[in-house]
């Protein structure tokens, strides 16, 4: 996991654009943790109790939340079956694979930005 001094200010800045949702086996930890950490205030959690082994292992929950609606989703799991996913859906959707060793960058975040705002 990297955690850097900027999350914090632009997951703050990004809140105000998105609904943020944490996707993570982390859990409602993850708001414990990070949320406290960056001071967001609590995001609901996907329960993910049941993970498939192999491509986008998050991905049905994704979806099953997502529904409808519009989403970004920022993930360092991100394969084939996301882009096929994202491609198939009549909603906006926009992908944004990590490094995980790097994580969020400012890059994602003007991609976040632009894509709240042709929304």
């Amino acid at each position: 996991i990297v955690v850097s001094p900027d999350h914090g200010p632009w997951l703050k800045a990004l809140s105000s654009l998105f609904e943020i949702v944490w996707a993570t086996t982390w859990g409602d930890k993850a708001n414990d943790v990070f949320g406290s950490f960056f001071g967001l205030e609590r995001c609901a959690v996907l329960d993910l109790d049941e993970l498939p082994r192999t491509g986008t292992r998050k991905l049905g929950h994704v979806a099953a939340f997502a529904g409808q609606r519009a989403v970004a989703r920022v993930d360092d799991e991100l394969y084939d079956d996301a882009e096929r996913w994202a491609a198939d859906r009549d909603e906006p959707t926009l992908l944004i694979r990590t490094a995980p060793y790097v994580g969020l960058r400012a890059e994602h975040v003007d991609r976040l930005r632009d894509f709240a705002s042709a929304v």
